[in-house]
């Protein structure tokens, strides 16, 4: 559990860098683009949603987003931004990254080899040729827009079946939702004068005021000065603790 809470801080500090709003705005061009036969531009902006991509790909294989979730919003943290931060990774758990990644990866792809191929019949010479159809393209753009469409399926009508969750669709990212969250994440940094967003976390998580909260008054003997834990690893085993006795109750409850 304490690799948990470190991989929460990790999250924090990569999330908080990115664009929200640019990353919605390209990724509802970018099947317009497609669509109107803009290679060019469709090519350009595909590589901008790669980039903005990019660090939920390289979080995707060892992060599980919900549990993320549950820990940051148990992190005693005063400015907002574990909090916010918990918001953005319950989204993310929606939506299949890697998945989209990779299209978007193909549709980067596609648009430059088919522009090259229209640019060398025009005597481009500096542009590569390729067999790429324009009827490639516009079916990959197809299915691009039916993944920006919004066609999420609510999990809470179905939750034990896990409907809902990572269906691939890209109009988690364009929501208004996640809009505003990147807007009040924005504006959390910016008002903090927040530079290195992981490390505030940590410090939060550090804190001594956090073992003498009223609220971890059970767990005072887990002190880490007494059992040579450090703060990480305290919070670790305490979320553990918490999460095993919230199972058990549901388990117990008769209803």
């Amino acid at each position: 559990m304490a690799d948990a809470v470190e991989t929460a801080i990790d999250v924090v500090g990569a999330i908080a860098r990115i664009d929200y709003a640019g990353l919605g705005a390209d990724i509802g061009r970018l099947p317009q683009l497609i669509g109107v036969g803009d290679l060019r531009s469709a090519h350009k902006v595909a590589g901008r949603v790669n980039t903005q991509l990019r660090p939920f790909v390289k979080l995707a294989d060892t992060v599980d987003y919900a549990k993320t979730a549950r820990i940051l919003d148990l992190i005693p943290d005063q400015t907002g931004l574990a909090k916010v931060g918990a918001s953005i990774c319950r989204v993310l758990d929606r939506v299949d990254i890697e998945r989209s990644a990779d299209l978007v990866g193909e549709v980067q792809e596609l648009t430059w080899t088919a522009a090259g191929s229209v640019g060398a019949r025009v005597g481009a010479a500096s542009i590569p040729d390729t067999e790429v159809s324009a009827e490639e393209v516009l079916e990959l753009g197809k299915e691009l827009a039916s993944l920006v469409a919004d066609t999420t399926v609510d999990a809470s009508d179905d939750e034990d079946a896990g409907e809902g969750k990572n269906s691939g669709v890209l109009s988690e990212l364009i929501s208004p939702e996640f809009r505003e969250l990147g807007k009040e994440l924005a504006r959390i940094v910016t008002k903090q004068a927040i530079t290195d967003p992981a490390s505030l976390i940590r410090d939060a998580v550090t804190a001594k005021d956090f073992y003498s909260g009223s609220s971890h008054t059970d767990y005072a003997k887990l002190v880490v000065d007494e059992v040579g834990r450090s703060a990480i690893a305290w919070l670790g085993v305490w979320l553990a603790d918490t999460i095993n006795k919230a199972g058990s109750k549901v388990e117990g409850d008769p209803d």
